[in-house]
Formats: C-alpha cells, structure tokens, sequence
C-alpha cells in the first residue's frame, strides 16, 4: 500500500506467480469493481473485469470473482471442482481455494519423517483462518488448525519458538477441536473429534 513496486517484486515478497490487482469507487450504493489477474514472470493480463453492482450484492461479487481467476489459473471449477468443495464441506470458491493452499504448507510441514516443521504449519494455519473467515460453517480448517498447537505441546520441532504456552497452546487445541464438532455434519463425525479431545483433555487437566 501506497508504494510504487514491480509486479515481480511484489510477487517475491509473498512467494507467488500471479498478483490480483485492482480498485474499488463508490457512488452512493453503487460500486464500481476492477479486478485484474497479472502473470509476475512477463506482467501478461491474464484476466480483467469491470463490474459495476450494488454494495448489498458484494460477497456474490467476491464468489464471481474468486471462480473467474480460479478459471484462468486453470483451477477449473468445473463440475468435478464444485463436487470436491461439497465433499470438503464449503461451497465457497475463495475458502476452498484458501484450504488448498493451507493443505499444501501443511504437507511440506510433515514431510520430513525426523521432525514437524512448525514454522510451515504456522504459514498453513494463516490460510486455514483465512478460509474459516471465508465460510465460517467450513469444519475441515479447524481440525488441521489444530494439529499446530498439539504438535507444539507435544515438543514435535525442538527448534521452533513462539510466545505461546504449552497451556495456551492446548486451550487453543481445544478451542479448534469444539469448533470442529459444532460444525460437524453429522454424529458419527462430532463423536470422532470428541475422541482426541477427552483424550488430551485427561493428560492436560
């Protein structure tokens, strides 16, 4: 914000290849939306719109947006796509995007056999809020929210360091494991997360 950088250097900084740029003007309760989709490496235009809508009609907005740059990046969001986002449990495009970019830290976190990189899962949970924020009723983000804080209880990266305690970190362990049950889609499942919960809750109390 207010800094006149390189395409390319900006998408250095965050480590990605494409930006989404644009802008927003108000007039009364019309808004008019630019949104533009940039290829870093060569600053190709990949995708740009103009919408001009209603304030009230903004999240239909955002879901149109997220589902046209989804397009261009080829993450269809085909039919197939659509059936992944219902199974997963949101039908939200930027949250199930969001939960597949936090899926992905999250793998090279546990990729080491020797040892958890919490600094990875750390980097994971920002996108998993990010995606609970984006559907709030999404269960998958808090069960893998989770699993940072009970690694880190658990000493499972002896060179991470955070300002948390082991007592913080397990009440937010189960904080993410009570919300995971409150927005179980059935039973069988909330009984299942109710299982680590009891659980660690006996060793911790």
């Amino acid at each position: 914000k207010d800094k006149n950088l390189r395409i390319q250097t900006i998408a250095d900084s965050l480590g990605v290849n494409y930006i989404v740029e644009g802008s927003v003007r108000k007039s009364g309760d019309g808004l008019r939306i630019t949104a533009q989709l940039i290829r870093a490496k060569d600053d190709f235009h990949v995708w740009s719109n103009t919408y001009d809508r209603q304030a009230k009609d903004i999240l239909d907005l955002q879901k149109e947006i997220a589902s046209k740059i989804a397009e261009s990046l080829d993450i269809s969001l085909d039919a197939k796509a659509w059936e992944e986002m219902g199974w997963a449990g949101t039908r939200n495009p930027e949250a199930f995007l969001a939960f597949l970019k936090a899926r992905e830290l999250d793998d090279q976190a546990h990729s080491n056999s020797s040892y958890i990189n919490l600094e990875k899962l750390k980097q994971a949970n920002t996108f998993y809020q990010q995606s609970s924020l984006l559907d709030p009723s999404f269960m998958n983000p808090y069960i893998f929210h989770a699993d940072f804080y009970l690694h880190y209880v658990l000493h499972d990266d002896a060179t991470y360091r955070d300002t948390l305690t082991e007592r913080q970190a397990a009440a937010l362990f189960m904080e993410d494991l009570e919300s995971a049950i409150t927005r179980s889609r059935e039973p069988a499942q909330a009984d299942f997360f109710r299982i680590p919960k009891t659980m660690y809750s006996n060793d911790w109390t």
